[in-house]
């Protein structure tokens, strides 16, 4: 069984990254922010089992992901359109090269970790879609054996829930769904706060250290 697992990432530029807190934190923290929750998440994924792709913007030099996730990751950039354009193709790509299961993930959930992923690969077995919602409505994994593009067929990031919009495409086309529980997805500063209360941040040390240095 072939498993392919796919972080969907920016690359930490400033001024490009991290920009809806931007009101809160200067476009060099915001880089600097992301660039440390891809740190936390290269560690944190290193137990998963499968191949490892980074789906990368193309707005600057990729050498930084090198840095950060290593030599055993391919590199590809993203296509060109919407988020959901660009999701669909990226599943697509692994599909096509002959992978059973593909999973996709972002990379701003400090509390992403291999085993919730290996699980959601498990939960491929019986189920023909796998997602983990976030506490702003909308999600930060999705995994599928065949790709389905009218699951990424959503209008807006705004409104009524990107995860319900995604559950109800999923029903509307016949497709089983396994979810798994809420994460915190960090986008916000109310996000920053939720995290350094919450229980679970033994995998976002690199984050909180940052997120200590700069006062919080």
């Amino acid at each position: 069984m072939k498993k392919g697992l796919i972080v969907f990432t920016r690359l930490p530029i400033e001024g490009q990254t991290k920009t809806r807190l931007e009101t809160k934190l200067s476009e060099k923290q915001c880089a600097t922010l992301h660039y440390n929750m891809l740190l936390d998440l290269a560690d944190n994924i290193k137990d998963v089992n499968a191949d490892k792709y980074i789906f990368h913007t193309s707005n600057g030099n990729v050498q930084i992901l090198k840095n950060i996730f290593g030599k055993n990751c391919s590199y590809i950039p993203q296509s060109e359109g919407s988020i959901w354009v660009r999701m669909y193709k990226s599943i697509d790509n692994l599909i096509e090269k002959g992978y059973d299961k593909v999973i996709l993930i972002g990379s701003d959930i400090p509390q992403m970790f291999s085993e919730h992923i290996n699980k959601s690969f498990e939960a491929l077995s019986t189920s023909d879609l796998v997602i983990t919602p976030t506490e702003d409505s909308g999600y930060c994994l999705i995994g599928m054996s065949k790709t389905t593009k009218e699951i990424f067929e959503i209008d807006s990031l705004s409104g009524d829930s990107v995860y319900l919009k995604t559950i109800q495409r999923a029903v509307d086309n016949q497709k089983t769904v396994y979810v798994n529980k809420y994460m915190i997805d960090l986008d916000e500063e109310e996000d920053i706060f939720k995290l350094l209360r919450s229980k679970d941040i033994k995998y976002s040390k690199n984050t909180i250290k940052y997120l200590n240095k700069i006062g919080y």
